[in-house]
């Protein structure tokens, strides 16, 4: 459009002459896309699962940038809900397809969502995706491969957020690699939890929610992995 204002002078020609031919622009194409919308599409099933990969090659730093987003960004239950329905959905395809990269980047964004850090208070959505990360836990273990420390490190904090809330007593080797120590012994070494601000604000919410027998049944069947 610059060659219809190249030959005038005035500015203000010029300008009024560019939103002119702006104008024409859009609505040619608001007619076009209205056009194309009359016609009737056709939607392709997939049936071969090998185009999945390649897709989330392609798609997974905008998905993950998103989801995050959203999750920062939203309180609303439903939203959040299907948030980490996406997260949880990402982690099991990545994994299924062996996208180290990318399904140590889901289970990071999700872990770090869950406040079991102690960084924040925890919100009713940090507690949602800590049930999101015990499903993924329970269901996608064996496909994890080395995002599974991740995963243990927080169910860690998760059980020692639950001890301090419950009145429990907290053994001070907790999320060591120490032989015989709860069920952290799988924990790497050099991760033990540190108690901070936000603990005794965010363990009475752990108590309330979370169930000391998945924690455990979590720890006991990390020692049957495959390898």
């Amino acid at each position: 459009m610059t060659g219809y204002t190249e030959g005038l002078k005035d500015p203000k020609q010029k300008l009024a002459l560019f939103n002119q031919e702006t104008q024409t622009v859009i609505k040619r194409t608001q007619e076009e896309i209205k056009e194309k919308m009359k016609r009737k599409s056709v939607y392709h099933r997939a049936s071969n699962p090998g185009y999945v990969k390649p897709m989330m090659a392609v798609t997974w730093h905008t998905i993950l940038v998103a989801l995050s987003f959203g999750l920062d960004e939203n309180d609303d239950a439903k939203v959040i809900h299907t948030l980490l329905d996406g997260l949880k959905g990402a982690i099991r395809v990545s994994s299924i397809f062996g996208m180290d990269t990318e399904r140590d980047a889901f289970v990071s964004a999700l872990a770090k969502f869950t406040c079991l850090d102690g960084l924040r208070e925890m919100k009713p959505k940090n507690l949602e995706a800590i049930a999101a990360l015990i499903e993924v836990a329970e269901a996608d273990a064996n496909s994890l491969k080395e995002s599974w420390k991740e995963v243990l490190r927080n169910i860690s904090h998760l059980e020692r957020l639950y001890l301090m809330g419950s009145g429990g007593k907290i053994d001070d080797s907790m999320g060591s690699d120490k032989p015989g120590t709860s069920g952290n012994k799988n924990m790497p070494a050099g991760r033990r939890p540190i108690k901070t601000n936000f603990d005794d604000v965010n363990a009475p919410l752990i108590v309330s929610k979370a169930k000391p027998a998945v924690i455990d049944r979590i720890f006991t069947n990390s020692v049957k992995l495959n390898k």
